[in-house]
């Protein structure tokens, strides 16, 4: 999204002191600005207030922020409170005052920044502990198998799913932005036509990569933490190609399966959301692994797993191939804060991506996935485990959920909960 600007329209403030009515065109062309910075207020890129039934709006700050005071107690004279300026549009003329009035109209707003509306972080409220959170949508089912043949995965479905159960209202009331969404292509059933060597929906799947790729490189560029919501986790591609055009990124995979097929260990690659992490380190075939010539995405010394049961079929060849594995048994064993402590020294501190798979929570409790499994971990386990990884952390994916599993969607709103308290300080210690 490129920024924008908008013209204010010309101040009232003289108008209004020396009792001069204004034209019914300037206060046309007033609310009509208005309009447009109300709609940048839906998105959190300002702050408006205002007294109920009043006449009279103005624009303030928020109450007791820490920059707010520190700058007040900076000044050499009581900062001067902000003027209000009277904005009734003549169609509300005549009114009684107890009447609602129109929200608040706000002369020179700041214009928009790219990346789906993102300020400088030093705008905005999550600034007190770290960089702000900027959250992504990244609808895409492209890496599943159909659930059955000629049918489409839910999965796509998913970050509007959690936009219902209230992720994003949750996380923009902290601080964060909504950085807008990367939309995949169609998916295709294409088992009956795709050629050998080549995945499901490959074309489409490498695309939507580049595209985040890109959307991603723009959020870090200007100095926010992403929080991918997929989406099926061959969303892993895109984010491993921006951090591959990064260097020096490490990855911490939290998932129920190891997703370590690739070409050298199974004739049956199909689906790149069970190939994911064989990809993200160089071992699938080059059209998906190296990407544009930016692959291997992530230093396998510096990848390491969670979450898998002791039985997965890659188990003792990912253990060979990467940093770290810990599943959830040994996990369950060590305790969360010791895991942690292991994940975070092999994939370094000075920051990796963070991609969370919920099929990871055990499947009495989170069935509504792909491939459910037992033997996984309880919700409060995950949410340790995601504030202990989250502070270092450049940004993190969320994947797998699938609402059409989820008809009255209780696993979204558990979801929901588990993410804001585990990744709300994510990115805070870079």
């Amino acid at each position: 999204m490129q920024a924008s600007a908008t013209a204010a329209p010309p101040s009232r403030t003289n108008a209004a002191a020396s009792g001069t009515p204004m034209s019914t065109a300037a206060l046309t062309q007033a609310t009509t600005a208005g309009s447009a910075i109300r709609r940048s207020a839906i998105r959190g890129t300002t702050s408006m207030v205002a007294a109920p039934h009043a006449r009279t709006w103005s624009r303030t700050a928020p109450t007791g922020d820490p920059l707010d005071l520190r700058r007040a107690s900076a000044a050499t004279t009581p900062a001067r409170a902000p003027e209000s300026v009277p904005v009734i549009p003549p169609r509300y003329e005549g009114l009684p005052a107890r009447w609602p009035r129109p929200p608040t109209v706000v002369h020179n707003a700041p214009a928009p920044l790219p990346c789906g509306g993102l300020r400088e972080p030093e705008r905005c409220r999550s600034a007190r502990l770290g960089r702000v959170i900027a959250l992504l949508s990244a609808p895409t089912n492209l890496g599943l198998r159909p659930p059955e043949p000629g049918a489409v995965p839910g999965a796509a479905k998913a970050p509007e799913a959690f936009r219902e159960a209230g992720l994003h209202r949750r996380f923009t009331e902290q601080g964060a932005t909504d950085a807008g969404v990367v939309l995949p292509g169609r998916y295709i059933d294409d088992d009956a036509t795709r050629a050998p060597g080549v995945v499901r929906n490959q074309r489409s799947m490498i695309d939507h990569a580049r595209r985040l790729a890109d959307r991603l490189d723009g959020i870090l560029a200007a100095r926010a933490t992403p929080l991918v919501i997929g989406g099926d986790c061959s969303v892993l591609l895109g984010v491993g190609l921006a951090m591959g055009r990064r260097g020096g990124v490490g990855l911490v995979h939290v998932d129920g399966h190891t997703d370590f097929r690739h070409p050298g260990n199974s004739e049956d690659c199909a689906s790149m959301a069970g190939e994911d992490l064989a990809a993200a380190v160089g071992l699938h075939s080059p059209a998906l692994s190296d990407i544009d010539g930016a692959g291997p995405y992530f230093d396998a010394a510096r990848t390491v797993h969670v979450g898998c049961r002791d039985d997965d079929a890659h188990l003792p060849e990912v253990r060979s191939r990467i940093g770290a594995v810990v599943p959830t048994s040994e996990w369950r064993t060590l305790g969360t804060a010791p895991v942690v402590e292991v994940l975070r020294t092999a994939a370094g501190a000075a920051g990796y991506w963070l991609q969370i798979d919920v099929d990871v929570l055990d499947a009495s409790i989170m069935p509504a996935v792909d491939s459910p499994d037992p033997g996984g971990c309880t919700p409060d386990e995950l949410t340790a485990l995601l504030r202990g990884l989250a502070p270092s952390a450049v940004g993190a994916s969320v994947t797998v959920y699938d609402p059409d599993l989820d008809p009255d969607g209780a696993h979204a709103r558990l979801l929901t909960d588990v993410l804001t308290a585990g990744l709300g300080d994510l990115g805070r210690e870079l």
